[in-house]
């Protein structure tokens, strides 16, 4: 008989198996590491270096501020301010104002040869026009009603009234503006 035998696997053979790769994990270590660094640093960067500064330039504007102050006086700075509060004020007003004269720039602009006005009433609350008026035709108030209603800053017109009267007719109208229309001076 032949004495070869069958290797037989040792124990570390039988308990060992493949050897893991450590390079992966030890690298995403090291990268998270230098991340982590860096993000601190960049925070105390800001935390100590920067936050310094921009109170350093606080401090040298607060004290820029006070020696400007210093250089006028109390009584300057209080005319300053009354004067200022008066501007603001006629401001205020002059937004407020409404400029009725423009009703006349309105009427010189938008009235036909037939039509005469023989009287007119503005009621500034409503931003109504009335007017009551005479012509020779019943063609005349209509072409003088589509001519104002032409206009951009009317709203609407109302014929309220009409009598024949000699060969002509007397008429009465109103005529409602937009806000607009009275907050500004009319360019003529």
């Amino acid at each position: 008989m032949s004495d070869v035998t069958s290797p037989q696997p040792s124990v570390n053979g039988q308990f060992i198996s493949e050897k893991l790769p450590v390079g992966w994990p030890w690298r995403l270590l090291v990268f998270s590491i230098v991340i982590f660094a860096l993000t601190l640093f960049i925070f105390l960067g800001i935390r100590f270096g920067y936050t310094a500064f921009l109170n350093e330039k606080s401090s040298e504007l607060d004290r820029s501020l006070d020696a400007l102050s210093n250089e006028v006086s109390m009584a300057d700075q209080d005319r300053f301010v009354s004067f200022y509060s008066q501007i603001v004020n006629l401001k205020t007003a002059l937004d407020r104002h409404l400029f009725s004269a423009n009703l006349l720039a309105f009427l010189e602009q938008n009235v036909i040869g037939d039509v005469v006005f023989t009287e007119a009433r503005f009621k500034g609350v409503d931003r109504v026009l009335t007017l009551q008026g005479t012509t020779s035709s019943f063609d005349a108030i209509a072409q003088q009603m589509a001519v104002f209603e032409k206009v951009r800053e009317v709203q609407k017109v109302f014929l309220e009234d009409v009598n024949v009267a000699g060969g002509g007719a007397t008429f009465k109208l109103s005529v409602y503006f937009t806000d607009a229309f009275f907050n500004k001076p009319l360019a003529l």
